[in-house]
């Protein structure tokens, strides 16, 4: 009898089948992914690329490089592109360089200690693994392997602690709230824990602000702008002593001409200055997980590798269409644009994001989870139920 193939599952596609199963046949049966990724993409793409050369210590010159070499990959296979758009592109480019030496001048002195697999020897950085999924009894299944990545795991008082960099617009507390039910976060710190085989402690956002501190506008007779400006909130306060400095040194004649009576008004300030406080580019969130979160994860893990097993049936799940900003695939579910299919290739491996190096059988295994059944109730308990 020939042995069964197990087929590698990511969380990628597990929540791709969880969201719809539509969608799900179009990126992972088919393999259908978008000839042009977006700038959001590629821009998250490229600071995980130098963050990675950053923390392999190999300095920030071959961090930046790593974003050169993202985007002229892209610029080589998307030469087509119209001049307005490749500027939005050119722009975005050169917005990630100025954040990653923003962010290793901003880490300079405080950063991480990295983690080391104690199988390979290499160090944690974007480092990938394998492991069974586990049916709530224990056993690990006959169909599925479980695949992740990370892009970092870092020693914190003896403790191993994921870190998982992301890309946002904005950075405010609201993040740790995401952090505590991140699905996929409590589904790597589970399969981290198997394939290690050493505890792990919990989950670290390392939110990086897609956006560089902007600078103040000096008005025409000298004083700061009262408009606003993100920017860090001591360079503000800087600033403005500095400007007040300048002022203040002026003679009563050219104060007279600028129509100043002395230098700044710092009450005029304050609002901006209570605002920026809260401003940040960087920042860190911390999540420890206990031994429910892991079980928790182990069961979605299972519970979701058998909504892939049994789809036969790829519907259509209109609620999500509009799922981060709309799906890909809409316009080929309408059957309104003939060309639709024109913007889509087919993709040279299943998970694209994975290499599948280095990898070495998991030091763990996962939980046998006790858990009573359900109490099945009869139809005089729905009535007394009922009539309570």
């Amino acid at each position: 009898m020939s042995k069964t193939v197990k087929t590698i599952i990511t969380h990628s596609e597990l929540q791709t089948i969880k969201d719809c199963p539509q969608k799900h046949e179009y990126r992972y049966k088919i393999g259908w992914i978008g000839k042009t990724v977006g700038i959001s993409t590629l821009f998250g793409s490229a600071i995980h690329d130098a963050l990675e050369q950053f923390y392999l210590k190999n300095g920030i010159d071959e961090a930046l490089k790593a974003v050169g070499t993202v985007f002229s990959r892209f610029f080589i296979t998307n030469h087509d592109l119209p001049e307005w758009k490749l500027n939005e592109y050119l722009e975005a480019e050169t917005l990630a360089v100025q954040v990653i030496r923003n962010y290793a001048e901003h880490y300079r002195d405080n950063d991480f200690e990295i983690a080391f697999d104690p199988i390979s020897h290499r160090p944690m950085v974007e480092i990938e693994g394998l492991v069974p999924v586990y049916t709530p009894n224990g056993r690990a299944s006959k169909l599925f392997l479980f695949a992740f990545k990370l892009d970092l795991v870092v020693v914190i008082n003896d403790e191993l602690w994921i870190v998982d960099h992301k890309t946002r617009a904005d950075i405010n507390d609201s993040i740790a709230e995401r952090l505590v039910i991140d699905q996929q976060m409590r589904a790597y710190a589970w399969a981290a824990s198997v394939y290690f085989g050493i505890p792990i402690a919990g989950v670290i956002y390392n939110i990086i602000r897609k956006k560089t501190p902007g600078e103040v506008k000096i008005n025409k007779n000298g004083t700061v702008s009262i408009q606003k400006c993100d920017m860090r909130q001591e360079d503000y306060i800087d600033a403005l002593e500095r400007q007040d400095e300048y002022l203040c040194g002026l003679t009563p004649e050219e104060r007279k001409e600028k129509k100043l009576a002395c230098g700044l008004d710092f009450d005029a300030y304050a609002p901006e200055i209570k605002r920026l406080k809260d401003v940040r580019f960087f920042d860190r969130f911390q999540q420890r997980y206990n031994l429910d979160d892991l079980k928790s994860a182990q069961q979605e893990i299972y519970q979701a590798s058998l909504m892939l097993h049994h789809c036969h049936y790829p519907y259509k799940n209109d609620a999500a269409c509009d799922h981060w900003g709309g799906c890909q695939y809409r316009s080929l579910c309408m059957g309104l644009n003939p060309q639709a299919q024109e913007r889509f290739t087919l993709a040279d491996r299943k998970h694209t994001e994975l290499d599948m190096q280095f990898i070495h059988p998991p030091r763990g295994r996962g939980f046998v989870i006790e858990e009573e059944g359900p109490e099945v109730m009869g139809m005089d308990g729905i009535l007394d139920a009922v009539n309570a």
